[in-house]
């Protein structure tokens, strides 16, 4: 009988261990979404997002519907959006992520008319995970005044 508890003791305390999301899998998700993002296809937004997904540099976006309807936004604007990590980086729950971000301004964007112009530009992205793999808050710093400058809204 003590073997037996002893040992439904110790599984117990194995199981959220041997079902946790490691800095591994949490960079691998960050990955699929970014080539789920790439790829043109429609992003399936509940499969890498919680339910209660927070946004903490966007707060005018509420959530996962204020994400799924800026993704709608920029890729008006920018129709061929395209994501290239250059660096990533993950701790405990976090996944910190470098990326170029590179398109061609086709649609208005912050009331900027088309230019036409490929842009380039970084992002750098710190996203917190929960235990199923999904991100549940992101800090998002773009280098919004670098793209503002190549689409010539600003010198």
């Amino acid at each position: 009988m003590k073997k037996t508890l002893l040992i439904a003791f110790l599984f117990a305390g194995l199981v959220p261990v041997l079902f946790a999301q490691t800095p591994k899998k949490n960079k691998e998700s960050y990955r699929n979404y970014n080539n789920s993002f790439n790829s043109g296809a429609a992003i399936d937004f509940e499969k890498f997002f919680s339910k209660d997904f927070q946004w903490t540099s966007h707060p005018d976006r509420k959530g996962l519907q204020g994400l799924k309807e800026y993704h709608k936004e920029i890729f008006k604007s920018f129709p061929d959006l395209h994501l290239t990590i250059e660096q990533l980086v993950a701790e405990g729950d976090l996944v910190m992520a470098r990326v170029q971000i590179s398109g061609t301004h086709k649609g208005i964007y912050r009331e900027i008319p088309p230019t036409n112009k490929k842009v380039t530009l970084y992002q750098y992205t710190t996203n917190r995970f929960n235990a199923e793999g999904k991100i549940v808050e992101s800090w998002v710093l773009n280098d919004s005044y670098s793209m503002l400058r190549q689409l010539g809204a600003v010198k």
